[in-house]
């Protein structure tokens, strides 16, 4: 069954297909002009309330989600990339990494009541194969109100449909992968959503974790007919929802899951995950106590990697 808590967002924002989205209600960039220096102010919309990245038990997280900072982010990169760079409207984005720094205090600048406009100063290095586009890195400085929040930087892979068609067979082998509305989702043994910091078992990600003294798996679940992962029908597990799986087992692995605010992320991304696989997060000690360094992992190899740092809101909101 399709879960269609995002269908009734109110929004005013650029057309959901120039960011690659399908519903208003999962695009949130409002606007991009030149800055005169040769990058972008860009702003997103951020709702009051949104179904998916309002559903947490933190306050900070409620208020503030750093997931829906870094989906602000993705969708300017795509909008810079077709609007900016001249790739045409078909080409497909391949996230190759993504970096976060947002204190856990950061929510305290949106005010109380009503929207909020996200500003992105946006700087965009190229690289090129001759006059052919073929990646770019984009470094967006968030602020609210005129105050810095963090940052994040997003380096993307851009590719023809054709050239894209021919990777994911590579990938399989030689056959075509499965569509995400071709698939029916296994979500059995999901673990309850306050150990994760969620409100709604159906935005838990997490199955059968397991702990020794050196790591902790779980299994990655994939919840097809959730709006807010897979907003549109994909052939492969969006690098968001990985990134989303792995805040989760941080937050499950920090002394407060309930209170758990991710405020670092570094992650890689090497291959394609499958949606028709198993998938699996292994969990190690970072280089702090805050810190999870984690493995995704599917058929034995290791596809993506990913540094989580969680913390606790120790400010309370503006009265």
């Amino acid at each position: 069954m399709t879960d269609t808590r995002l269908l009734t967002q109110p929004h005013t924002t650029v057309e959901p297909a120039a960011v690659h989205r399908r519903h208003a209600d999962t695009a949130f960039l409002a606007d991009v002009h030149p800055d005169g220096t040769g990058g972008h102010v860009a702003t997103a919309l951020l709702p009051e309330s949104h179904a998916y990245y309002s559903a947490h038990t933190a306050e900070a997280n409620r208020r503030l989600d750093p997931m829906l900072l870094l989906e602000a982010c993705r969708q300017v990169v795509i909008y810079i990339g077709h609007n900016s760079l001249g790739l045409a409207d078909d080409t497909r984005f391949l996230m190759d990494s993504c970096e976060m720094s947002v204190p856990a205090d950061a929510y305290v600048q949106r005010p109380d009541g009503g929207s909020t406009t996200l500003t992105m100063h946006v700087t965009v290095a190229a690289v090129r194969v001759g006059s052919r586009l073929r990646a770019f890195t984009s470094r967006c400085e968030l602020s609210l109100g005129g105050v810095p929040i963090g940052s994040t930087v997003i380096t993307s892979s851009v590719v023809s449909p054709a050239a894209y068609t021919l990777l994911r067979r590579r990938a399989r082998g030689g056959s075509p992968p499965p569509w995400s509305d071709q698939l029916s989702p296994y979500l059995d043994g999901a673990v309850p959503p306050s150990t994760v910091g969620r409100l709604v078992p159906a935005d838990v990600l997490l199955a059968e974790v397991r702990s020794d003294s050196d790591e902790t798996t779980a299994r990655v679940l994939l919840p097809f007919d959730h709006l807010g992962l897979f907003d549109h029908r994909q052939d492969h597990v969006p690098g968001t929802l990985l990134v989303e799986a792995a805040r989760q087992l941080g937050a499950a692995l920090s002394p407060e899951p309930h209170a758990a605010v991710m405020t670092g992320l570094t992650g890689t991304f090497d291959a394609f995950v499958e949606l028709d696989a198993p998938v699996h997060l292994v969990a190690r000690p970072g280089t702090t106590d805050n810190e999870r360094l984690l493995e995704v992992v599917q058929g034995g190899t290791v596809l993506a990697t990913i540094k989580v740092a969680t913390s606790r809101a120790h400010s309370g909101p503006p009265k």
